[in-house]
This record gives C-alpha cells, sequence and structure tokens, in this order.
C-alpha cells in the first residue's frame, strides 16, 4: 500500500499571511474570491515558481495577485486619488515586512510589489481597481 505524503499548501500560508496583514493595517474585507462592500481587496494566486531545490528543502517564487476595488460611481480621474493612495499604503506596507516573521513564525523573504496598474471594470463601471502584483520568496523545509 502506498503511504500518504505530507505537505503544506505553501501559496496558502503566505495568501492567509498576506490577508491578515492588509486586515490589520486597512480594516478592510479581503477575501479570495469576489469583492465585499465598498473596499475590499481580492487575492489570487498567480505563479509557483522552483528557484532551488536543497537536499531537505525547496525556495520558491510565489506571485500573488492584490485587487483593491473601491465601488465609487463618477469619472475615473476623480478617484484616481483614493485609488493611488491605497496601493502606495500596500506597496509600503510590503516594503516594511520584506522579509515577514511575525511572532517569530517564518513566513516569507523578498517581498515586494513589482507592478500596479489602474483601471476601471469594464462589466461594473462604477467599480474602480488597482490591480497590484505581489512577489515573495519562501523557504519550505521537507
Amino acid at each position: 500500500a502506498a503511504v500518504a505524503i505530507t505537505y503544506t499548501n505553501q501559496i496558502g500560508t503566505v495568501m492567509d499571511s498576506l490577508e491578515k496583514l492588509l486586515e490589520a493595517e486597512f480594516n478592510l474585507p479581503v477575501s479570495w474570491d469576489e469583492p465585499k462592500g465598498t473596499e475590499s481587496f481580492v487575492l489570487t494566486p498567480d505563479g509557483d515558481d522552483l528557484i532551488e531545490l536543497h537536499n531537505n528543502a525547496q525556495t520558491r517564487n510565489y506571485t500573488i495577485t492584490i485587487l483593491y476595488v473601491m465601488a465609487k460611481p463618477g469619472k475615473f480621474e476623480n478617484v484616481k486619488s483614493h485609488l493611488t493612495k491605497r496601493a502606495e499604503r500596500v506597496k509600503r506596507l510590503i516594503m516594511n515586512n520584506t522579509n515577514y516573521s511575525p511572532s517569530g513564525s517564518y513566513k516569507w523573504q523578498e517581498a515586494k510589489i513589482s507592478a500596479i496598474s489602474f483601471a476601471d471594470n469594464e462589466e461594473q463601471p462604477d467599480m474602480r481597481i488597482a490591480d497590484m502584483t505581489f512577489e515573495c520568496i519562501a523557504t519550505e523545509v521537507i
């Protein structure tokens, strides 16, 4: 009979930690599926790339999309200041937590927001979006 393997959902662990960090800083809903209320964050896993394989560990680069979604009617030009301020604050939050080990519990290293774009939601004209790319490196001992 085959022996069941044990594993940890590493990108899930990174997303959980990112969710807690965003919730603590912004006091806004963070979900993994759809926007909530008039302002929220939505996290989506995008990439899991092997950097280095060790004898008893692996180091991977994780990429997660952070969408900041704001329900705001009116022209994009009128709300871009709020959108850009939120994105700047997320950038600083991640910069301040580049190497993240809350209470001594390692979560990631070299985290950054590597790209941000701003847009209207074509399907919902009153929704404004800051689309941010979060990247970090995490080493899992196995």
